[in-house]
């Protein structure tokens, strides 16, 4: 159910008095849609002067050396907020040289690796009919993430090209991907921290107006940003766009929290069923190893009872002989005896 966005957000903000002009420094408390919201993100960085500053940080580069930033994709309304098919991300054509690409992530998805790697690839595919590969643009997606992509291997800002595994060898620079993320910014390197990543990825966490004020007045470039964060937050059209997005959100991590749990019961369901199938293995096994004993058993006892009856055979035989003997010798003894009386 939306809540009143109109209520939450003068719950925020301190009235301006008389006519001076309200501006973020009269704000106080929370904010009600940060930039970590992908719309407000969005928002913020389609002003050009902002996201140039923002290029230069991510980039390393001096104002310079940006001639020219051309946004090539629209900011769609909020009614489409809901939508499946609706992506916020920044697609820039920077110095008329290279496509880059600027996408907010705060909620682990699960599909980071797939879907950045999509847009990289998409953008790369920009020749027509008939044209040249060596005229292709470089290409760039980065990524400004709140959520760990390898946990056993933190790191602040990264960056993915592809190389050759053995030696290092980079096969096309014209193609790469960065991470900045900011759950990290304590593993900043002195270059991060040099190109100000760090400073961005404080006000990009920033929940309250206070932290807004007090990182606006440590750098010049903030202030814009900070008035272009209170502005929004004061339009009613950008909020109901903000919201939607927020409940979005919301529905898709819910969404992904069910289908980790999902799976987490497949994954135990499985282990149940193998555990059982191993079970039941041994008890055939056992049941044979048993069947193999009583057969064996069975053969041995058929062995005895044949070395029974030959035995008995035998015992018989000897008996026969017995009295065999026994007659003939009590036939000598009165053959001996008749002979005895005839002398």
């Amino acid at each position: 159910m939306m809540q009143n966005s109109k209520t939450d957000f003068q719950t925020n903000v301190s009235a301006c008095p008389g006519a001076v002009p309200c501006s973020y420094l009269n704000a106080t408390g929370k904010i009600r849609y940060t930039m970590t919201n992908d719309y407000m993100f969005n928002i913020i960085f389609r002003n050009v002067d902002i996201l140039a500053e923002l290029l230069c940080s991510l980039l390393d580069l001096d104002k310079k050396q940006i001639s020219s930033i051309e946004i090539k994709n629209p900011l769609l309304s909020g009614d489409t907020a809901l939508e499946k098919t609706f992506i916020l991300d920044i697609n820039i054509f920077l110095n008329s040289n290279a496509f880059i690409n600027i996408e907010m992530q705060v909620n682990n998805l699960g599909d980071w690796f797939d879907r950045s790697l999509s847009y990289l690839c998409r953008s790369f595919d920009q020749l027509y009919h008939g044209e040249n590969y060596a005229s292709t643009k470089s290409v760039l997606h980065i990524g400004i993430l709140d959520f760990n992509i390898f946990p056993a291997h933190p790191e602040f800002y990264s960056s993915y090209k592809l190389m050759n595994v053995k030696n290092k060898q980079i096969y096309n620079d014209k193609f790469e991907l960065r991470v900045l993320q900011l759950n990290h910014a304590d593993l900043a390197t002195e270059k991060d921290k040099n190109c100000g990543l760090t400073h961005w990825a404080s006000l990009f966490k920033a929940v309250t107006w206070e932290e807004i004020k007090m990182l606006a007045h440590e750098n010049s470039v903030f202030d814009k940003v900070a008035q272009e964060l209170y502005k929004s937050n004061s339009d009613e059209q950008i909020r109901y766009a903000c919201q939607a997005r927020e409940e979005y959100e919301f529905q898709m991590k819910r969404r992904q929290a069910m289908l980790e749990e999902a799976e987490k019961k497949q994954q135990e369901y499985e282990f149940q069923m193998k555990r059982r199938q191993e079970q039941l293995e041994e008890y055939e096994f056992q049941m044979k190893r048993r069947q193999t004993m009583l057969e064996e058993a069975e053969k041995k006892q058929q062995e005895y009872e044949s070395q029974i009856k030959e035995i008995q055979k035998q015992l018989e035989d000897k008996d026969l002989l017995t009295a065999t003997l026994t007659n003939e010798l009590h036939k000598l003894r009165q053959e001996l005896e008749q002979l005895k009386k005839d002398h």
